[in-house]
């Protein structure tokens, strides 16, 4: 299933004390995904593993029988397959409706090893075709520039700003906009990776230009950017209506004048 996927690993996660689709200003709802066909294909997955029940987000693809997710979301800490039942429920009209469909196979990406950043992709197999009005998603395999426009979705939990990032639980599908802020090295552990942030705009308080020595860089959507976190691993970031990444996990950090998450994703996935 992964020959030759071209697919950027969005890093986000779900040990993230800030939200999902976190909200900078105004009502929370106003970024709820109900009634926007194109994000129908967004999948609520309520997996069961032996440790215990998780919730997933995750991605139709074109056969309309696979869902792309997050590896671990289905494994253990050692990347080895854990999950022994699921649901994909995708939404079906304005409002929190929802068509469900049993996952019947897990088929987890081979260089995942759980540690976070390196294959962290799973595909889904569904019982039955989706239907045909929930919407299919292409890879992306175009070229990213810094600053370009990308879109997320899931269903993880919400609220308004980091600090009450986790005042709306679970299970509700919301989207927004961010920037790719460039790329994230950390030494060998997560190499040509795609960075995007979630600070306030301003240059004193760039989490991306302190981190990397440029202020001027990352500036992003200031107060109209949203990000990811607990709940929506396995998640679509989206380019010109494409599949450009899945949520992995995220790494928060601080500085004298600036505080916040990075999200770096893998600019390419190939797999042999």
């Amino acid at each position: 299933m992964f020959q030759g996927l071209r697919l950027a690993a969005l890093l986000a996660g779900l040990s993230l004390p800030a939200a999902a689709i976190v909200v900078p200003i105004g009502p929370v709802s106003d970024f709820e995904a109900y009634g926007d066909l194109f994000f129908n294909g967004v999948g609520r997955l309520t997996i069961t593993k032996t440790t215990g029940s998780v919730g997933c987000s995750g991605s139709l693809l074109s056969t309309g029988y696979h869902v792309l997710t997050a590896a671990h979301c289905v494994t253990d800490s050692s990347g080895v397959l854990n999950a022994t039942a699921a649901t994909a429920e995708f939404p079906t009209g304005i409002g929190p409706v929802f068509t469900g469909i049993t996952v019947t196979n897990f088929v987890v990406h081979p260089s995942w090893t759980g540690a976070l950043g390196l294959g962290d992709l799973a595909i889904l197999e569904l019982v039955s075709m989706a239907p045909a009005a929930l919407t299919r998603y292409d890879l992306y395999s175009g070229s990213m520039s810094v600053h370009d426009v990308v879109t997320l979705a899931g269903y993880g939990q919400s609220g308004v700003g980091a600090a009450n990032g986790s005042a709306f639980p679970f299970g509700t599908l919301r989207r927004g906009n961010n920037t790719y802020d460039g790329i994230w090295v950390i030494g060998s552990f997560v190499t040509d990776a795609i960075a995007t942030d979630f600070d306030n705009g301003n240059a004193t308080n760039n989490l991306i230009g302190l981190l990397t020595g440029n202020s001027s860089a990352g500036l992003g959507l200031g107060n109209v950017e949203v990000n990811i976190g607990p709940g929506d691993s396995g998640g679509p970031m989206f380019r010109n209506g494409m599949l450009l990444g899945v949520a992995s996990f995220g790494l928060c950090v601080a500085f004298p004048n600036s505080s916040g998450c990075v999200f770096p994703a893998r600019r390419e996935f190939r797999a042999g």
